[in-house]
Parts: structure tokens; sequence; C-alpha cells
């Protein structure tokens, strides 16, 4: 599973699921939008930071 990880306006941490082939996309609309972001591939029960 890959998802993108940013906090919102209002603070909030939040996980957006992402399909594979567009996470990069998705993952660089919400860092323009936010800021900041990270990419992030979860394969049992452990998170590997892509980006």
């Amino acid at each position: 599973m890959i998802i993108v990880r940013y906090c919102n306006n209002r603070g909030q941490i939040v996980d957006q699921i992402v399909f594979n082939y567009s996470a990069y996309e998705t993952y660089q609309d919400i860092k323009r939008q936010f800021g900041q972001a990270d990419l992030i591939f979860i394969k049992h029960e452990k998170e590997y930071c892509l980006i």
C-alpha cells in the first residue's frame, strides 16, 4: 500500500491512500497545496518513506 501523508490546514495529519500509477503525481499536488508531504510505502506493518 502506498500513502501520501501530510498535514492539512487544520493541523491534522492525513494519510491518503493512492494507486501505484498515480502516487507521485498525487504527492506533488499535495506538496504544492500544503507545502510538505511524505510518500510512504507500507508492507508487513512497516512504513518505508520513499520521498
